[in-house]
């Protein structure tokens, strides 16, 4: 379904969706995305930017992560693979796993430091997205849709979790680009429009 379709099926404005991203955009975004990625402590500052205030971050954290064995240095190195758009799979998918545990055990804290990382390649997944997906997204005119996980814990079903992502993500990135639209509009799009539809109507 291409971001075109999607505008159409639901007559918004494009300029208001736009607008709306902008404005987000300009207001704090462009400052966390272009932050450095050089030290251990730079890439720990955009994990805490976008997740540590939650309130469940030092329980859930603690409960998962064994800080002394953790190799903060390799994981600084795919950071930075990923910001230059460099990662092979099997990297990319060992920082997902230890960004989930960083980020409140869950893909969702893991995919918004990747979407700061790197905008062009790596959208938020979260429920408001996903709910748009699943219940309206129909993939090649069939009902392939994401699956929305029951729990988003990376320590209860880390496969699971990151094998939904990354189809999640190659789906949004060929949608995208179909659509000559970046990664960050189409994924915005789907935030934008939750909430706004009909529960029975499907996008065709």
């Amino acid at each position: 379904m291409t971001y075109e379709q999607i505008l159409n099926y639901y007559n918004y404005d494009v300029d208001e969706v736009e607008g709306r991203r902008e404005q987000i955009e300009n207001l704090y975004f462009n400052a966390i995305v272009n932050a450095p990625l050089e030290t251990i402590e730079d890439l720990l500052r955009i994990i805490n930017m976008v997740y540590a205030w939650m309130p469940t971050m030092l329980k859930e954290t603690s409960s998962v992560i064994d800080f002394e064995n953790i190799d903060f240095n390799e994981l600084l190195q795919i950071a930075q693979e990923v910001r230059r758009g460099e990662v092979n799979k099997p990297r990319e998918i060992m920082l997902m796993s230890k960004l989930g545990k960083l980020t409140n055990n869950h893909m969702v804290g893991a995919s918004k430091v990747l979407m700061v990382l790197n905008q062009d390649k790596y959208p938020i997944f979260d429920s408001r997205v996903l709910q748009t997906w699943n219940n309206y997204v129909i993939v090649n005119n069939t009902l392939n849709e994401i699956k929305t996980l029951s729990n988003y814990s990376i320590e209860n079903n880390p496969d699971r979790c990151i094998d939904n992502y990354l189809y999640y993500k190659n789906t949004v990135q060929h949608y995208a680009r179909v659509s000559n639209k970046r990664v960050r509009q189409y994924e915005f799009l789907l935030f934008y429009i939750n909430g706004k539809m009909n529960p029975q109507e499907k996008l065709i």
